[in-house]
């Protein structure tokens, strides 16, 4: 993972800066040809070997998520009416993309247990405005997974000026 990374920019400009110590973050690298599936597998026993906390529906406590929103609406690699949206009963699932390899993503489920939520946001650009407002919107949009993020329970909404700009 490069300098461009998500895992890298979130370390190096939020978790290092506020003290975090400690994150579990999937450390296998999903084949070519993988539908992500058995990466999913392992970051699901990473969190269970961790000694991360299950809730009595079988998903784990984090204490914090930390997402960024995409301006389809799409959180972690659960997009519009994508497989991983529609999972309603796994911890964390593969997200096939065509001609690239599959990424996993904790499913909303596993999102919505979290302790704290977090949803950063920079710049208004590319969507990313009308994005934070229709996050923001109730009730969500039908059918489940037309705007993932409006299926957050209850995100905090870390917003710059240009973000937050049509609120």
């Amino acid at each position: 993972m490069g300098e461009k990374g998500t895992l890298f920019k979130s370390n190096k400009k939020f978790a290092t800066a506020v003290g975090i110590t400690k994150s579990i973050n999937p450390t296998s690298t999903p084949k070519a040809e993988s539908d992500g599936s058995e990466e999913a597998a392992f970051y699901t026993e990473a969190l269970k070997s961790a000694g991360v906390p299950f809730d009595a529906a079988g998903f784990p406590v984090i204490d914090l998520v930390l997402l960024g929103l995409g301006a389809d609406g799409h959180i972690g690699s659960n997009h519009p009416m994508g497989p991983a949206v529609a999972t309603t009963d796994k911890i964390v699932v593969g997200s096939p993309k065509i001609g690239e390899p599959s990424s996993i993503t904790l499913t909303v489920e596993s999102i919505n247990s979290a302790r704290t939520v977090g949803v950063v946001v920079c710049g208004g650009s590319k969507g990313k405005k009308e994005a934070v407002k229709r996050a923001m919107a109730r009730p969500f949009e039908e059918p489940r997974g037309t705007f993932p993020a409006q299926l957050l329970k209850s995100p905090i909404f870390f917003l710059d000026k240009e973000a937050a700009a049509d609120l």
